[in-house]
């Protein structure tokens, strides 16, 4: 309990000299503020606003004006890639607890290498078309997923 007290008192004798310190810095007459410029009063040009001018006619609205809807963004692929989703997710699984890998070029998530699957895990490589580009996911890892929407 004693050194607790000690170290409070220090704490404070510290403080109490940082204070001594900034007040003689700053003081007027001190070497420090000696070579700093005095303060000068200058003439500011005061600024008188202008008439404001009246405001035109807000314009009314229009009942037929109206703003089409937005197209609501899609993710468009083929019905066989679905179709195909659950068979690879199967043989990635099975070659991850094989292999402690994904079948991909770095073993880490990215684009499938279809010669790591066939014939093993799978019969043949599934349909791939321009919408079809299977990928083991980043996140979650492991998923199957397709093209850029990984």
């Amino acid at each position: 309990m004693r050194a607790r007290y000690i170290i409070v008192f220090i704490l404070i004798i510290g403080y109490l000299a940082a204070i001594g310190i900034m007040l003689a810095f700053f003081a007027p007459g001190s070497s420090s503020s000696a070579n700093k410029p005095a303060a000068t009063a200058t003439t500011v040009q005061t600024f008188t606003p202008s008439p404001t001018a009246t405001p035109t006619a807000t314009p009314t609205p229009s009942a037929t004006a109206t703003v089409p809807p937005s197209p609501t963004p899609t993710m468009v692929y083929a019905s066989n890639c679905e179709h195909d989703k659950n068979e690879i997710q199967i043989a990635l699984d099975a070659y991850y607890a094989d292999n402690a890998a994904w079948p991909t070029a770095d073993g880490l998530p990215g684009d499938i290498v279809w010669d790591e699957l066939v014939p093993q895990y799978m019969s043949e490589m599934p349909l791939i078309d321009g919408s079809c580009d299977w990928r083991v996911g980043a996140d979650p890892e492991g998923e199957v997923c397709i093209g850029h929407w990984c």
